[in-house]
């Protein structure tokens, strides 16, 4: 049977580390998930998720 998987992930993300990055492309490399990588403040992307609503396309939101 075949199993639905997504195709990408969408990360909102308030950290900026090299490392966060890597994780994203190691899991990529052995999942075949794209990870789509939007980075800001903690309170930009907060308030980015609010006004998207259910609309939003964030599949997580990782914070500091």
């Amino acid at each position: 049977m075949a199993q639905n998987r997504p195709q990408d992930v969408n990360v909102y993300s308030g950290r900026h580390y090299n490392t966060d990055k890597q994780l994203y492309a190691e899991f990529t490399r052995r999942t075949g998930i794209k990870v789509n990588l939007l980075e800001g403040k903690d309170d930009e992307l907060i308030q980015r998720l609010k006004s998207e609503g259910s609309k939003s396309k964030a599949d997580l939101l990782v914070l500091v």
